[in-house]
Formats: structure tokens, C-alpha cells, sequence
């Protein structure tokens, strides 16, 4: 169960189809180094506007009559019990802004965050994703997943925006 909105979209590339007839495209969503670059780091649970409105672009390429599934596998989500915890509510405000919400967070474990997103994809049937980090070391086997790597120094740049669109359709996921 989503405690946030679905966010409807024009320009949609997938239909994705999930129970009860609502279509949903996964979207796994790093922060440090994807909604925020390396020299905003000294400032905790910062989300930088650049990097947030080219996210929402690909978010606004991605969907038509599709809902979008944000599902969160940073590691700002350590230490949150439930998706309105402390630190997700400030997260969540900032993403509203732009019609986007956190839908749900990845378990915590001692795996690796490859290992966890792929718990995640078979515990929730998930068919269309793609994970957007930027530690390639945290997928120990990258070519098994629908993986693109933002470059952590300049954050998501609108560069990346027609990239990850060519990484989808290669994976057709």
C-alpha cells in the first residue's frame, strides 16, 4: 500500500501493467550523487533544484495514463521506520513541489543495494524499472539489471535525461 499520490504525466514511453489495472513504472532512486552532487554533500538530506527538475523531466518523458513508482534505496532511508518518518517527510515536500512522492523504500540489510532492489522486484512483481545511482560498486553484477550510473560529481544533469530514456528501451524494462 502507497501512501502517496500517483503522478499522471504526458509523454509516456511504457505501459506497465500491475494489479487492479493501474500501470506503474519503477523507478529506483539513489539521492547522494543522483538529486544532489558531490559538493552539496556537506549539507545532510540536501536535495539540490538543478539535479530535482532534471528529474522531474525524465519523470514527465517517462509517463502518460502511468503511474510512477519511487522507490527509495539510498541510504538516507536507514534508520526510518515507515515512509512518514522524519526524514522522509521533509523529502517528500520538496518532490511534491514537483508532483513526485516517495512510494515506498528498499529493506535494509547487509546486502548489497543490487541484492536489495532485486528482493524488492521479485517481492512486488515489478516488470518496468530502472535504478538510478551512482556507486557502481554497490551492483556487483550491473549488467543483470536495468542500471544507469549518474555521475556524482555533477548530480542528474539534463544530459541524463535522454540517456536513461535509451537505457529503458534497451532493456525494454
Amino acid at each position: 500500500m502507497s501512501i502517496c499520490k500517483k503522478t499522471k504525466l504526458k509523454d509516456a514511453i511504457f505501459d506497465v501493467k500491475i494489479d487492479r489495472g493501474v500501470t506503474y513504472m519503477h523507478i529506483f532512486l539513489d539521492m547522494d550523487g543522483v538529486l544532489n552532487k558531490e559538493s552539496d554533500w556537506h549539507k545532510k538530506f540536501y536535495i539540490n533544484p538543478d539535479c530535482l527538475c532534471n528529474f522531474e523531466e525524465l519523470i514527465k518523458k517517462l509517463i502518460r495514463n502511468n503511474d510512477i513508482q519511487i522507490i527509495l534505496t539510498s541510504t538516507w532511508r536507514q534508520g526510518v521506520s515507515g515512509l512518514d518518518d522524519s526524514i522522509l517527510l521533509p523529502l517528500n515536500s520538496m518532490l511534491n513541489k514537483y508532483n513526485l512522492r516517495i512510494n515506498d523504500c528498499t529493506v535494509k540489510s547487509n546486502k548489497t543495494r543490487q541484492e536489495e532492489i532485486e528482493y524488492y522486484i521479485r517481492r512486488h512483481n515489478v516488470d518496468k524499472y530502472i535504478i538510478l545511482d551512482d556507486d557502481e560498486k554497490l551492483f556487483p553484477d550491473k549488467n543483470n539489471v536495468n542500471l544507469y550510473l549518474i555521475n556524482y560529481k555533477t548530480g542528474f544533469c539534463s544530459r541524463d535525461v535522454n540517456n536513461i530514456i535509451k537505457v529503458i528501451k534497451k532493456y525494454g524494462k
